[in-house]
């Protein structure tokens, strides 16, 4: 289980390598929180918001 903060995720959109976490990890969480500072963007939404909506991520309101 991997629990993630804005920056990594969004470092890997601008460079479009989310593909990266996938192929790492199993799973990821995403506080509620830093979904909302990285859809408050300008860079790379599109991609973000398509990445968050994966089962891949879990959305959680705190991390565990």
């Amino acid at each position: 289980m991997v629990v993630s903060d804005t920056s990594p995720i969004l470092n890997l959109a601008l460079v479009d390598r989310l593909g990266l976490l996938t192929a790492q990890f199993d799973s990821l969480i995403v506080p509620e929180t830093v979904r909302k500072e990285l859809l408050a963007g300008e860079a790379a939404v599109e991609r973000l918001e398509s990445f968050l909506e994966r089962e891949f991520v879990t959305l959680t309101s705190s991390p565990r």
